[in-house]
């Protein structure tokens, strides 16, 4: 009888000629290349300044400001309008308010502030839709170019659906190559927008913080989230403009704050409406339905040369205050 030549092992186990081959193919296929060529290793503080230059890069290039500044040359005041939370593509979705709060605002040259889900979100598939996720993006896309002409769009801030297919695929839809195409300010989470009002003989300065969502919720303050955010993230002794969206939820507080040293300070608290009037998620939380008072849009008035904040529950009232300007 013939039998395949092969090893006995010191434990007395014999494999055959055939297995042994096996078993060293299947270790030279699987072994990591560098142990089989070598290369060379390098210290700690070698890596040290590669790590650093590529963080360095990676910001530059890549990186989320966390603060901006903004300088606008005026000597009449400004109409500052925030819009959050459309939701553009649902049918239950107010888009009509979102058309005339447009169009109002730019009827007095107003800025802009978007506080993230313009859109509705591909991701939710189980909500009807009036048009396709990127028939959705492009009509967005067409109201960023209405709000940015003449370099008033200031910033946008990435929300929870319109953030979405960043986080699952790495790469931006609705705000791709966004300072390109609008030449303002993408910015994500707690950010800080320091405007500044130059009307020739002096800058007055005006702090804003504001973040699609933060922590916290009351159900005796409607505004609890915006009031909270400049507690937890605005240590200034300057007066804040905070605004927050999500809540789907309008409100508005001014109050003042201590600062040290026994100074006072005034704090507008700004949580925004939505055009999303109702959906079936809301409904199953027994959430009631929104009507115009929260669709509509915040107007928030700026003064050259004095500490002077204004803000109006609408833009019909923003308007006309304007035309007294």
């Amino acid at each position: 009888m013939n039998k395949e030549q092969g090893l006995f092992y010191s434990n007395d186990e014999f494999k055959t000629r055939t297995e042994i081959r096996r078993k060293l193919l299947a270790e030279e296929l699987t072994t990591p290349l560098h142990r089989t060529t070598p290369a060379p290793v390098r210290t700690f503080a070698e890596w040290q300044p590669i790590i650093n230059q590529r963080q360095q890069e990676y910001r530059e290039i890549m990186g989320v400001p966390e603060t901006v500044h903004i300088e606008i040359a005026t000597e009449k005041p400004i109409l500052l309008v925030p819009i959050g939370d459309v939701h553009a593509e649902h049918p239950e979705t107010n888009l009509e308010r979102f058309g005339k709060d447009i169009d109002l605002a730019k009827s007095v040259n107003a800025y802009f502030l978007t506080l993230g889900d313009l859109t509705n979100s591909i991701f939710w598939k189980a909500e009807p839709s009036l048009v396709t996720s990127r028939e959705s993006t492009m009509y967005i896309q067409s109201a960023l170019r209405e709000m940015a002409e003449n370099g008033h769009l200031l910033a946008s801030w990435l929300g929870d659906h319109d953030g979405w297919a960043y986080d699952k695929h790495g790469s931006h839809t609705l705000y791709a190559d966004y300072w390109e195409k609008f030449h303002a300010h993408l910015l994500d989470g707690v950010s800080y927008i320091d405007i500044a009002l130059n009307d020739g003989d002096s800058v007055r300065k005006y702090a804003i913080i504001g973040s699609h969502r933060h922590k916290g919720f009351s159900v005796y303050n409607d505004a609890h989230a915006s009031w909270r955010q400049q507690l937890d993230e605005a240590n200034t002794s300057r007066d804040i403009i905070s605004i927050t969206a999500h809540k789907h939820t309008k409100a508005y507080l001014t109050q003042t704050r201590k600062a040290f040293g026994g100074d006072e300070r005034l704090i507008h608290a700004l949580s925004l409406g939505t055009n999303k009037e109702s959906d079936r998620y809301s409904r199953k939380h027994g959430w009631p339905r929104k009507g115009e008072e929260t669709a509509s849009a915040f107007g928030i008035v700026l003064h050259p040369g004095k500490d002077q904040v204004n803000v109006f529950w609408n833009l019909e009232q923003a308007v006309d205050f304007m035309a007294t300007c």
